[in-house]
């Protein structure tokens, strides 16, 4: 269950015009953890879930970055400014620890970007090439899970969607429902025709008479 006075503090800030960066700097939470605060209330089974919510921070992020700011700390004036010592502690954790540039902003709390860029810029020789071998080595790794990462991924995205439709589908249309899952009209029909129709027939038939009683014409459910 998250902490509803850390999402509070979350929000008011995204409302306030705050990036993610800015957000790490008045919270003290890591960047992914900020993410998943305000994903979770675009999932029915959180105990935050308020999808009108999730849309507007959602836009306001997007004005965020059109306006120049963007997500993770890469923003059009560095607000981060690194001491040699800092970033030798930082590369001889992730060395010692086998640990990813995504690892060492969760433990941090310095985005990835900033840690990547003042490397290369600061760091040894001998420190620099170690970190380069340790890239290339989890580079690896990735290419070797990457497929069955991705096919885990699919499956689990669809039973997320599969999920949110049948739930959803008493009170939001169609276009409501693709908005929340940031996807086509034509994406949930297919979900519903292909997938729902196969595994969960109860289901479909029920969705079939909701959207026959709208009369949502332009929807073409077999």
């Amino acid at each position: 269950m998250l902490n509803t006075d850390n999402l509070n503090t979350i929000v008011n800030l995204i409302l306030a015009g705050k990036s993610y960066s800015e957000i790490q700097h008045y919270t003290n939470l890591s960047r992914s953890t900020i993410q998943n605060y305000v994903k979770a209330l675009n999932k029915p089974s959180s105990n935050v879930y308020n999808p009108k919510l999730y849309l507007k921070l959602r836009e306001i992020q997007k004005q965020i970055i059109a306006n120049g700011q963007v997500e993770g700390g890469k923003i059009s004036k560095r607000t981060i400014i690194m001491s040699i010592e800092k970033l030798n502690k930082i590369a001889d954790w992730m060395l010692a620890n086998d640990k990813t540039l995504a690892e060492a902003e969760d433990y941090f709390g310095i985005p990835t970007s900033t840690i990547y860029e003042d490397f290369e810029k600061k760091l040894d020789n001998n420190r620099i090439n170690k970190i380069h071998e340790l890239y290339l080595d989890h580079t690896n790794k990735t290419y070797n899970r990457t497929t069955i990462d991705n096919l885990k991924k699919q499956v689990k995205d669809l039973k997320y969607k599969m999920g949110t439709i049948c739930e959803c589908i008493d009170y939001l249309n169609i276009k409501e429902l693709a908005q929340i899952l940031d996807c086509e009209e034509n994406d949930i029909l297919d979900i519903i025709n292909n997938q729902i129709a196969k595994y969960y027939p109860e289901q479909y038939e029920r969705i079939r008479q909701i959207l026959g009683n709208r009369n949502e014409l332009s929807i073409k459910i077999r």
